[in-house]
């Protein structure tokens, strides 16, 4: 399940990143933030499948963490891949938009990931300690 996650990142990442080869700045940032919405969005669906699967029980908080963690930061880093691949032969300069906005030609990975991971972050800790809360497996009794 989370190799399905990881391919429709890296997919995503590809296409973002190319954008920056053919579209305007402003619509190639436009691509490249939404392809990484996507990436949160699968990122979020696997995770909350692979809880199903596992059975997490409810008030399983350390698991939960570490399921949301797992399944949140490689498609993160397969989504940066691809988009580093794709644009890796852009010359990167600045545009001045006539209202006067400075657009990048291109992303600089080294600046977007701390926010990328960041957000990535949240969600973990969003989806699988939310999941743990409301987990319809109930927690068995010790012995």
């Amino acid at each position: 399940m989370q190799l399905i996650g990881m391919a429709i990142s890296s997919v995503l990442g590809l296409f973002a990143g190319s954008a920056f080869l053919w579209a305007e700045p402003r619509q190639a940032w436009s691509i490249f933030l939404a392809g990484f919405l996507w990436t949160l969005i699968a990122a979020t669906g696997t995770a909350l499948v692979r809880c199903v699967r596992e059975r997490l029980q409810r008030g399983e908080w350390r698991r939960s963490a570490i399921l949301g963690l797992a399944m949140t930061f490689p498609p993160t880093t397969f989504y940066m891949l691809g988009a580093a691949l794709a644009s890796a032969g852009i010359q990167a300069e600045q545009i001045v938009q006539p209202n006067g906005v400075i657009i990048a030609s291109k992303p600089d990975m080294l600046s977007v990931a701390p926010i990328f991971y960041s957000a990535s972050l949240a969600i973990a800790f969003i989806v699988g300690p939310f999941y743990a809360l409301t987990s319809p497996f109930k927690q068995r009794d010790a012995p």
